[in-house]
């Protein structure tokens, strides 16, 4: 029976080792995929940029250039897939400070829908009674110095067509800027228009309470929809996916300097 020298089995177990070794070594310098890492980066301008249209529809709606919501609803199925891809390859970016990124992306997307859908509901409304509004009080004046007031005394007819006057003047002022004592302007300009419509017809009495459940529906949702434009900005959703922007790219050139190292090592 033949018998191995003590030689040859150091030999065998020595190319064994190096074999390993250069097996681990060549796997190494192959760990980066750049075509992936590209991939990652561009769905993150992606997603980056679907955003900031996003937002800038919301403003085109907020200040009436836009009348259809289409554009708000639109990007979000985009957003979500690239999200889910994201997702995915959050081991690439190594760590759980890129989780953590991920996360704030993620949950700033999703409140920023959900308030996107509020304002959707408030914004409607609040147009419905701003197209409303200015032609109906002017529609309204002409009646009431004209055939509607016929009947009604002289300085009643001039009180009711001033405080539709100072009412049209304050909610357009409103809408612009709101603010508080204006507000209280107004709910004076409303109480005098109710006090001095009743002496008039019942046509003139329903036209100048319409008048004022649309000017409260403005006063209401005016202000709520600056409110929701406003926590829609403080989301700060670009400044997490800047956030986990970074963090992909430096994982990525940490990456690369590793397989750079390992093929000198190999």
């Amino acid at each position: 029976m033949l018998r191995t020298s003590p030689r040859r089995l150091a030999a065998v177990a020595l190319l064994i080792a190096l074999t390993a070794i250069l097996g681990y070594l060549y796997n190494r310098t192959q760990a980066a995929d750049i075509e992936t890492q590209n991939r990652v980066m561009l769905n993150l301008r992606e997603l980056e940029k679907l955003d900031a249209e996003w937002t800038v529809n919301i403003l085109r709606s907020h200040i009436g250039l836009d009348t259809d919501y289409a554009p708000l609803s639109a990007p979000l199925p985009r957003m979500r897939e690239l999200l889910a891809q994201l997702s995915f390859a959050l081991p690439m970016a190594r760590g759980p400070e890129s989780e953590r990124a991920y996360g704030e992306v993620a949950r700033s997307l999703h409140e920023k829908t959900a308030l996107v859908e509020q304002f959707k509901a408030q914004n409607a409304e609040l147009r419905k009674s701003l197209i409303y509004f200015p032609p109906a009080v002017t529609e309204l004046k002409s009646d009431v110095t004209g055939i509607g007031g016929a009947t009604v005394p002289a300085p009643t007819v001039l009180a009711l067509d001033a405080a539709l006057n100072a009412l049209l003047t304050d909610v357009l002022r409103f809408n612009l800027a709101p603010d508080d004592a204006l507000a209280r302007r107004i709910d004076k300009d409303i109480a005098l228009t109710m006090q001095h419509k009743n002496a008039f017809s019942p046509a003139v009495r329903e036209s100048a309470e319409a008048i004022v459940a649309h000017s409260r529906v403005i006063l209401r949702n005016r202000v709520l929809e600056n409110e929701l434009e406003t926590r829609i900005a403080a989301l700060g959703t670009p400044e997490a996916l800047d956030r986990l922007g970074r963090l992909f790219d430096k994982a990525f050139d940490q990456g690369q300097i590793e397989k750079q190292r390992f093929r000198t090592f190999l």
